[in-house]
């Protein structure tokens, strides 16, 4: 299914915010305007707080952390865009910004538009010159560094530019840095980029590179890490959706790491997937240190056990054991942070009188985590608390008190990057089933509650709805209800109108005499012939089954690995836990 950004709740936080935020993004706005104010007073401060806060709510969405946000020239040329008085133009810039690759620990496969570097990564491949040595190959191109270079490929590869060694002819640089951006770790990098945004850690590269012979099972390394990190279970009930509680019971076991990428992807609108972030207006991308903190709580529970020969999970130990538990927890934990966030830019946002833009207020990670603090009782960063704590519950009735909670602590006061705001009731917040299978997604009110009424048009176009139509209703407000058609009008004509050529037949007589001579050359050839469909069908036996002499049949990749999905292929003789690696 293709990922589209306008189904997930996220999208509608960017509502005013520039690319695919609605017109009202041309609306002035009510923000404050720094440059009116005196710097260093009581208000100033206020608003300057809540502008930072913002900036580096809508940087945390990309991928970095706040002390990253605020090294950045990027994050600075904002905050003092705020400070001559452009908050508006403040926000927007930081919407649209492109957090650094290396920052987010995706360097080798991230384009300039991505925030890589030319002569990082795979790209440095292509940017070789004559004083380029071999170890810069390994150092500037994977990402190596000195001590992790392997002392016998760095011979070999220096061999090679030299002549030397009795491996052949020498190669040029740039035709051993051709061998390198082909060779079967970098088309692993490659996908750990592509799949999940991320720079291949060593261990995960050993593995894949070592787990498997390509000559022996005719899967090659990067095949096998795609079949077990793009495997996302089944769907069990048949609704068209693997919620989070079928993928944790489902035949094969889903990868962590999957797991935790796609809910911060579906609930807090961070793009992991490089094909799916084709389909976002704003650059977002997940924390990798957050995803494997998630990914240390499930595997804290000892993991999924598997069958070695199968690759299945063995039934009655991953679904009701602590795997389950700790990975459902994970789910829920993602889903009170989208909940928080999503109250936060209900109750704070730019909605006073007609020149509001709808631009809502993007929490930072810190004011997410004190909300959820707050109602745990504790540290809800400390996922084990957390989940024993029993305060986080999947319900919706508990997560619209939550929601309600948060959204009630702002919905009454004036956001401190605004000058004013409407004030608002319980009765405005539009709640949000974060934990049904297609909660993440939008529903009509949700879009009719949280847009404003000029964007609707904007935003009807983008959204996946069904079809409406002028007559009939139902209970659900979706499907309309069958009414009989009206009859269509008659055509203002009769009979004696069509047949204005009465007197002309519609009768072709043949007077070439091609008829009579046809008939007789059939029947001249039915007596003198065999009957040539027997001949036809006789040929067409002699020819099934057989094939070109001396080439042999090759069976398709999928045919020779079967319908096994996820761990099977991986081509380990012992599989225990699930490898996420």
């Amino acid at each position: 299914m293709t990922y589209n950004w306008y189904d997930t709740r996220a999208s509608t936080w960017y509502e005013g915010y520039g690319p695919g935020g609605g017109p009202s993004s041309g609306n002035a706005g009510s923000f404050v305007d720094l440059s009116t104010l005196t710097a260093g007073t009581a208000d100033y401060n206020k608003a300057l707080d809540a502008i930072t806060n913002n900036i580096v709510g809508l940087f945390e969405q990309k991928g970095i952390t706040a002390a990253q946000a605020k090294a950045s020239g990027d994050y600075q040329a904002l905050i003092d865009k705020a400070k001559a008085g452009d908050t508006k133009g403040a926000f927007q810039g930081a919407a649209a910004a492109v957090t650094s690759a290396e920052d987010r620990g995706d360097l080798w496969g991230a384009s300039a538009s991505e925030g890589g570097d030319a002569m990082k990564g795979k790209s440095f491949f292509d940017n070789v010159s004559d004083t380029t040595t071999i170890q810069d190959l390994y150092t500037q191109g994977f990402g190596d560094t000195v001590g992790e270079i392997d002392a016998e490929g760095l011979q070999y590869w220096e061999d090679r530019l030299a002549g030397t060694g009795g491996h052949g002819e020498a190669m040029s640089i740039e035709e051993i840095a051709a061998s390198f951006a082909a060779s079967d770790e970098a088309q692993l990098r490659d996908a750990y980029h592509s799949q999940y945004g991320r720079d291949a850690d060593a261990s995960g590269l050993d593995y894949w590179l070592e787990s498997n012979d390509e000559s022996a099972t005719g899967t090659s390394d990067v095949a096998n890490f795609l079949n077990a990190v793009t495997y996302k279970g089944e769907d069990q009930d048949g609704d068209g959706i693997v919620s989070a509680e079928e993928r944790l019971t489902s035949k094969y076991v889903v990868q962590d790491e999957t797991k935790v990428r796609d809910d911060l992807q579906n609930i807090m609108g961070q793009v992991s997937n490089e094909e799916n972030k084709k389909n976002n207006p704003f650059y977002t991308a997940a924390n990798n240190a957050d995803v494997q903190r998630y990914m240390d709580h499930i595997a804290a529970s000892g993991g999924d056990a598997i069958d070695a020969t199968t690759g299945e999970r063995i039934a009655g130990v991953g679904n009701q054991g602590a795997s389950y538990d700790n990975a459902l927890f994970t789910n829920t934990h993602i889903g009170y942070r989208g909940l928080t966030q999503d109250a936060l830019n209900q109750g704070d946002v730019d909605d006073f009188g007609d020149v509001a833009t709808g631009m809502g207020r993007f929490g930072t990670a810190a004011e997410q985590k004190a909300y959820m603090d707050a109602h745990m009782g504790g540290d809800s960063g400390d996922l084990a608390a957390a989940q024993a704590s029993g305060t986080f519950g999947r319900t919706t009735a508990d997560s619209k008190s939550y929601g309600q909670g948060v959204f009630s602590d702002v919905m009454d006061k004036t956001w401190g990057a605004l000058t004013d705001e409407k004030v608002k009731t319980l009765d405005d917040y539009v709640p949000w089933d974060v934990f049904k299978p297609d909660g993440h997604k939008l529903t009509r009110k949700d879009a009719g509650d949280l847009l404003m009424e000029q964007n609707h048009d904007f935003w009807k176009g983008k959204m996946s709805s069904k079809p409406e139509t002028p007559k009939g209703s139902s209970g659900d407000d979706w499907r309309p209800t069958p009414i009989t058609p009206d009859l269509p009008t008659p055509l203002p004509v009769d009979r004696k109108d069509i047949n204005y050529m009465p007197n002309v037949s519609s009768d072709v007589q043949d007077t070439s005499g091609y008829g009579a001579v046809k008939t007789q050359f059939d029947q001249a050839v039915t007596a003198a012939a065999p009957d040539i469909r027997t001949a036809q069908g006789q040929a067409g036996q002699r020819f099934t089954g057989t094939s070109a002499k001396g080439v042999k049949m090759k069976r398709s990749k999928a045919s020779r690995m079967g319908t096994i999905r996820g761990t099977k292929q991986l081509g380990r003789e012992q599989q225990t836990k699930s490898l996420n690696i």
